[in-house]
């Protein structure tokens, strides 16, 4: 009984309270043969376990023959021994140990903490002390559910210069080929990429994966107190998995109770990982050495402190019974790049096969849209609103350079087309001129970093329109060098308002007389609070047509197209001011919800008499409102003639109103090529055949000309489904 006795109290390793017969022992990165020394060789190796309190062959926090915390500081003082390693030859401020208590976290030994003495084992695990105990309960010691601790560690994160330094939270997975680190955690260290790299990515469970282009990034490491730095490089990415469990509670186990852990302490809600250590770097911070447990549990040295992973008999808390790791199976291959591409070009054609995608798909969890009115007011003849900003975004760096050279080269490229740099600052002038952008004064042209922003621009040259041919796009998605961040990045995408396409033109088709408009710009229409519109700079030039124009800065006071949430802002401000006319317009208002495709109204009535009304106060409504319908068109000719002598009567209420000439013959609806007067939707394909014989005869071809194809209604589904059928044939063939 004795010698199993021994061999308990054996298993509680300490690196600084056991006294070796040989000089220290040192972890070895490899072991010849692939041995690893087990809790086992602590007893059979070249040392032997000594208790500094009474000498005899245990270790020190077991020891039961001098018990008392008194006594033991006596002990050690004899001795001339430190309180917090128990080492000889330096007292407590000398020692460079950077371990503190396990229980209370304080600077001494956990052999002199006064609750672990008192009742060190008093947890959801039975006593391990009575030898009886202790054989029979192996296996049934732990009533609870069962608890998987995974290989993590805490340490200092720093970038090359050490300006910056983060505590961060690591996981080791010699599972993942690669290394990883979360953007948010790069752009804290203000990390720049030393390359990118084409990833293939795929979830446990699912065969298919995407490709991903991901920084590679070089960050160091080290153990909190020491001064050696640890290199690895590791790809960026958003999230690596889901927060883990805090360390499990080592009392139950004897043998790792005085390891020096690395993730030994987790404050309340900080359980996030925030760097994934893979096979590539993972033997560059683990010795190899391991310590086995006759419960399963096991620690393995690293560089940062003992990593602990396996089974562990320990209560389960609600919050760590629904905890579970979400890694993604993450492998670079370029051999597999034909198979990525045949895997997304599967993935699209399915999208594409799929009725329930003809609307707009629906944002999981999406914020309701009364975030998109915070703020709203009604100034002057508009409705104005705020940005709806992720509440915990990082502030965007100021881009005016990387902005200006961007500019540089649109300019260049514009000057070769005279014509095209005239329609493009003609656009922009009107804009100006209609105060849908302003100059910034020359004080304010520099401001705090974070609280301006420039977006560039590129033009849109559309062909066979009857308003303007070139259109100015502004990008919201363009990326920061810096952090990796687009302005689109730091706001909220907002919920989907848009009713579905299928429904729109179901509706339309059932009124006996059709009748559609489109919003004036609708978007510009709403108004940009002062205190965000610094965010929406873009820069041009004085006089365009010279290459050495001044460069002016201008903003938006309006609302942006190229912003992520500008359909849910338009759509949520839209649905504000028709419900202020529930009651006096219900048709109306149940028309526009209904009927109102982002900016485009697909309506109709059944008279001409009806229809007439319908226009006259959809009209009306939208225009208290700062929104100008405009483009009517109808099936009608006698309904289109009344339209038209209205408009000529009216003086026009707004600055943007004018009177346009009624659109002749066909029109494009959402798509959909409309006769008016037969009333009838036609599908040409002169030009999509033109433009299919000049593309190379492949499978991406076919799908090309076949997503070109838009038939929400499925007329054309037994021509579709022929080209379907020649892809599925060729996918299976090569």
């Amino acid at each position: 009984m004795s010698t199993i006795l021994t061999e308990v109290e054996a298993r509680e390793t300490s690196e600084g309270a056991r006294i070796l017969s040989q000089k220290s022992v040192v972890h070895p990165k490899t072991h010849v043969g692939g041995f690893n020394p087990t809790a086992n060789s602590l007893v059979t190796n070249n040392y032997t376990v000594k208790c500094v309190y009474c000498g005899e062959a245990h270790y020190s926090a077991s020891c039961k023959k001098v018990v008392s915390v008194k006594d033991r500081k006596e002990v050690l003082i004899r001795m001339g021994r430190c309180f917090v390693c128990l080492k000889s030859s330096h007292r407590v401020r000398d020692c460079e140990s950077h371990r503190n208590c396990r229980y209370c976290h304080r600077r001494h030994h956990q052999s002199l903490c006064e609750p672990q003495t008192t009742n060190q084992h008093d947890h959801n695990v039975e006593q391990v002390t009575p030898v009886e105990d202790t054989t029979a309960n192996t296996i049934n010691t732990v009533k609870s559910r069962q608890l998987v601790s995974l290989q993590t560690a805490r340490a200092e994160a720093t970038n090359g210069s050490e300006t910056s330094i983060e505590n961060v939270r690591i996981l080791f997975d010699n599972g993942s080929q690669r290394s990883y680190i979360t953007d948010s955690l790069k752009t804290r260290l203000g990390l720049s990429p030393i390359r990118k790299e084409k990833l293939n990515l795929n979830t446990f469970g699912y065969s298919k994966f995407k490709t991903q282009n991901c920084d590679v990034v070089r960050v160091y490491l080290r153990k909190p107190g020491s001064e050696n730095l640890y290199c690895i490089n590791a790809l960026s990415f958003p999230t690596i998995c889901s927060a883990l469990p805090s360390p499990v509670d080592l009392s139950a186990y004897p043998v790792l109770n005085e390891l020096e852990l690395a993730d030994c302490q987790v404050s309340p809600g900080q359980n996030h990982i925030d760097i994934l250590v893979g096979s590539d770097f993972y033997w560059s911070l683990v010795t190899g050495e391991i310590i086995r447990t006759e419960r399963g549990l096991k620690a393995v040295c690293s560089t940062l402190g003992w990593l602990i992973s396996g089974p562990a008999e320990t209560a389960v808390t609600e919050e760590l019974a629904h905890t579970h790791s979400n890694l993604a199976i993450s492998y670079f291959n370029e051999s597999s790049s034909s198979e990525s591409q045949d895997d997304q070009l599967v993935t699209a054609l399915k999208k594409f096969w799929e009725v329930e995608t003809l609307g707009i798909e629906c944002i999981e969890n999406a914020p309701s849209d009364d975030i998109f009115l915070q703020g709203l007011k009604f100034k002057g003849n508009r409705y104005e609103v705020g940005l709806p900003w992720i509440g915990d975004h990082v502030k965007l760096s100021d881009n005016r350079d990387p902005c200006f050279s961007s500019l540089k080269l649109l300019h260049k490229r514009l000057l070769k087309n005279p014509d095209i740099v005239r329609e493009y600052d003609c656009v922009i002038q009107d804009q100006l001129e209609r105060g849908i952008i302003e100059r910034i004064p020359m004080q304010q042209t520099n401001k705090e970093k974070g609280s301006i922003h420039y977006m560039p621009h590129h033009p849109v040259i559309r062909k066979g329109r009857s308003t303007t041919k070139v259109r100015v796009v502004y990008d919201g998605s363009a990326k920061l060098k810096e952090s990796g961040l687009s302005l689109n990045d730091c706001l909220q995408t907002g919920p989907n308002l848009i009713p579905r396409l299928f429904d729109v033109v179901v509706r339309f088709r059932s009124h006996l007389i059709a009748l559609t408009a489109d919003i004036e710009k609708a978007f510009l229409m709403i108004g940009i609070s002062d205190s965000d519109r610094d965010m929406l700079r873009f820069l041009w030039f004085k006089d365009p047509h010279r290459e050495d124009s001044e460069v002016v800065q201008f903003r938006f006071t309006r609302l942006v197209f190229g912003m992520r949430p500008s359909p849910a802002i338009l759509g949520a401000v839209i649905a504000h001011h028709t419900h202020k006319y529930h009651d006096s317009q219900p048709e109306l208002c149940q028309c526009i919800e209904r009927s109102l495709y982002v900016d485009d109204l697909i309506a109709g009535a059944d008279t001409i008499g009806n229809a007439f009304k319908l226009y006259k106060t959809a009209k009306s409504v939208m225009s208290d409102g700062g929104f100008n319908l405009r483009k009517w068109n109808s099936n009608s000719p006698s309904l289109l003639t009344m339209i038209k002598s209205e408009q000529n009567n009216q003086k026009p209420k707004l600055e943007f109103d004018r009177v346009k000439e009624l659109e002749p013959h066909s029109d494009n609806l959402l798509g959909i090529q409309w006769f008016h007067e037969p009333d009838e939707f036609r599908f040409c394909f002169g030009e999509l055949q033109a433009h299919a014989r000049g593309l190379p005869s492949n499978k991406r071809t076919v799908l090309r000309v076949t997503a070109a194809i838009l038939d929400p209604m499925g007329f054309l589904s037994p021509f579709v489904i022929l080209l379907k059928v020649m892809f599925q044939t060729l996918k299976s063939l090569c």
